[in-house]
């Protein structure tokens, strides 16, 4: 089965911005945030990124991801807090942004999954958050509800293939982050 991928771009916004140019699109929306302190799992609530802790200062963000299962906002710092935004998905509704139209490619979507690291772990710091551990990485809060015992996290990904060339060879031209799922063991 094949899709159409849509992406629309601008350049010379702030996350903020590019949040708020969504609209509705991103409601439920979880992301990652990196900065030079932390690479943050966030939730995006009334148009606010939220960690664990609380607001998120974007001032800090040089790259987030934000995700739902319609669409996936790409955000790169590339100078005082202003940079490149895209959008992504699998309809012409990431056509947010004005100016440029979005660009569509035919493509063959192939599921992917991500394991988180950590199982859960007993502390949980606010409602609709987990925590997970694992003695390489320490504590991770995920924007999840309970995860139960043994409990772990997958990240459901899409990866798109397209004929790259003329002779008919195929390539992962992209991937967009869809979900973060709770599955139990045992």
């Amino acid at each position: 089965m094949q899709v159409d991928l849509h992406s629309n771009r601008r350049e010379n916004v702030t996350l903020v911005e590019s949040l708020a140019a969504t609209g509705s699109l991103l409601n439920g929306a979880v992301g990652l945030m990196y900065s030079p302190q932390a690479c943050e799992l966030v939730r995006l609530e009334d148009g606010e990124l939220l960690t664990a802790e609380g607001p998120v200062d974007t001032s800090l963000v040089f790259e987030a991801r934000v995700f739902n299962k319609d669409a996936e906002l790409r955000w790169l710092n590339e100078s005082g807090g202003v940079g490149a935004a895209v959008l992504l998905g699998e309809s012409d509704a990431v056509d947010v942004f004005g100016g440029q139209p979005a660009r569509a490619v035919r493509c063959e979507p192939l599921a992917s999954t991500y394991l988180l690291w950590g199982t859960a772990a007993s502390q949980l710091s606010r409602p609709g958050w987990a925590a997970l551990h694992t003695y390489r990485v320490g504590t991770i809060y995920v924007p999840v509800d309970e995860v139960g015992e043994r409990g772990r996290v997958l990240m459901n990904a899409r990866e798109y293939c397209a004929i790259e060339d003329d002779y008919g060879n195929a390539a992962v031209i992209d991937e967009r982050l869809l979900e973060l799922k709770v599955v139990r063991n045992g």
